[in-house]
């Protein structure tokens, strides 16, 4: 029995002896296949059906109805308009500065960017406050209890003078454990001084006989192989330095030397105002 339908895809008419066959051909039927799975979309400018693969955030089907219905809209703006279309102007004042100021947006709460910004920093601080939870501990110095607040980032001490204690008790009883245990002989500061003629073992520039602690290039001894490294504290293994000098020598190095100038110079001339009071110290000291 032969059947006469129209094909569902190109909309032409075919015979077929399939009661079911929706389809003229094997190709409209994967055309069709294909549509069915799609889901189309309606234009709002022209009204006709489109798909693209984004099409669900569109609402034209081409550029050119997007184009049209935007001059339809401003051409309907521009016919609509009149003066009681204006905008509302409103009369705020400036949370941060306290001025008065107009606006079009009721929401607005700050006159300008900038107190926009100061603002909003002092609410965020304010919400940081109110969620901040302290922290309590005893310090280590000297036994008080101590309650944290906002912005304090002490979790050990309760001040900078008892971190200070701390640490340099900590490390004096080191350094007498270290200095117990490498001790050969006894070690001057005179011997030292003038066994070296007065020339740091370091940078190679003249040291005053100046043992003064607040001064950066007063006179130390320090001893070449570091006592942390199994050095010995005997005359053979010190030397005379700068404090700064001393100071700078890292404790795992054992031949350490410093060019001042070239030094200043990879580091950004950092080291200027040092070497500066240097000079002056060395004309002071020549001038005595």
């Amino acid at each position: 029995m032969e059947y006469k339908k129209t094909c569902a895809a190109c909309g032409s008419f075919f015979v077929t002896q399939n009661e079911n066959q929706s389809c003229c051909s094997s190709e409209c039927g994967l055309q069709l296949g294909r549509r069915n799975k799609k889901k189309y979309y309606t234009c709002q400018y022209c009204g006709e059906q489109f798909w693209k693969p984004d099409a669900f955030r569109k609402k034209y089907c081409s550029k050119e109805c997007q184009m049209a219905a935007r001059s339809d809209e401003a051409m309907k703006r521009h016919l609509n308009l009149s003066p009681a279309s204006e905008p509302e102007v409103y009369q705020r004042e400036c949370l941060w500065c306290k001025e008065q100021f107009e606006t079009p947006y009721p929401n607005k709460l700050y006159c300008s960017p900038e107190c926009a910004y100061e603002g909003n920093k002092r609410m965020k601080r304010q919400q940081w406050a109110d969620e901040y939870a302290p922290h309590i501990f005893t310090c280590l110095e000297c036994g008080v209890e101590v309650k944290t607040e906002r912005g304090d980032k002490h979790s050990l001490f309760c001040s900078e003078r008892c971190m200070e204690k701390y640490h340099s008790r900590i490390y004096k009883k080191q350094r007498k454990q270290q200095m117990r245990s490498a001790w050969v002989e006894p070690v001057t500061f005179d011997a030292v001084y003038y066994r070296s003629n007065g020339v740091c073992g370091i940078c190679g520039l003249h040291v005053s006989y100046d043992k003064s602690p607040a001064d950066i290039w007063a006179a130390t001894i320090d001893h070449i192989v570091p006592l942390s490294r199994g050095g010995k504290h005997e005359l053979s293994n010190c030397q005379l330095a700068h404090r700064l000098c001393n100071s700078t020598k890292q404790d795992d190095i054992e031949d350490y030397h410093i060019d001042w100038a070239e030094k200043n110079k990879l580091d950004n001339g950092r080291w200027t105002d040092a070497l500066t009071k240097y000079s002056l110290h060395t004309r002071m000291q020549a001038a005595l």
